[in-house]
């Protein structure tokens, strides 16, 4: 795996040169992306097993800001486009989408991949014994105040706005169960924020639509008893004016 020192110790540096590193070992493999003869399913597991590893190496300690979050889209989709290749509608040759290309990897992103990354990192280091060196420097507070103005975005804010988008109820018990954070873990890599809230929509249209039904059901039964009680009482009233 390529190294990379940044001299002025900036993520953002790092992440900038590591994208041109996953672009230069594109271009390395890009007679194998042209090919006919391979799959588009093998040139897809290209990506994910070279390309890929090379620019996210160390992604667990990123802190991701919304221009960083574009160009490793930019970069990735370049090669999915390529992977894919155009869409033919009425006769006419057009790029995918963003939407399109989204859809066909199932939303694994390099995005959701980073964040996967970041959860299980921190899983790791949330189950650590408070006696391990990482758990100490995690859990250390600086004894000097933060400098004025606006607070640098950190990774644990990263962590926690990834763990509020998915909806994690009780994440501090679920994180100290390996198994069920797993499973966190695993959702993190396919997540999608609209395709969540749409779920969130149906199932409270079903649950609205469970209550009405209950409603109805119960007001015909109520209905339903009046008629047969007013039924009884006419049977009731008939038989005593014959006696």
């Amino acid at each position: 795996m390529p190294g990379v020192h940044c001299k002025c110790n900036s993520i953002e540096e790092e992440i900038k040169e590591r994208i041109a590193l996953g672009t230069k070992e594109y271009y390395a493999n890009l007679k194998f992306f042209k090919s006919r003869l391979v799959t588009k399913q093998s040139k897809l597991k290209l990506y994910r097993t070279v390309i890929r590893p090379i620019v996210t190496c160390a992604s667990e300690t990123w802190v991701l800001k919304e221009t960083i979050i574009q160009k490793l889209l930019v970069s990735e989709r370049k090669i999915l486009r390529r992977i894919f290749g155009p869409t033919k509608e009425n006769q006419i040759w057009r790029v995918k989408t963003n939407e399109e290309l989204d859809k066909l990897i199932k939303h694994q992103n390099i995005i959701n991949h980073i964040k996967a990354q970041r959860l299980s990192w921190f899983g790791h280091v949330q189950r650590m014994p408070d006696t391990r060196t990482v758990k100490k420097i995690f859990n250390w507070e600086p004894l000097t105040k933060r400098s004025q103005g606006r607070s640098k975005y950190r990774w644990e804010d990263n962590i926690k706005q990834d763990i509020c988008q998915m909806e994690i109820k009780n994440w501090i018990a679920c994180v100290q169960d390996q198994g069920k954070w797993k499973e966190v873990v695993e959702k993190a890599k396919t997540f999608n924020e609209e395709v969540q809230h749409l779920e969130e929509e149906e199932e409270a249209g079903q649950r609205r639509l469970n209550y009405y039904t209950g409603r109805c059901i119960k007001f015909l039964a109520e209905q339903a008893i009046c008629v047969l009680y007013f039924v009884v009482l006419q049977t009731n009233w008939c038989l005593g004016c014959h006696i």
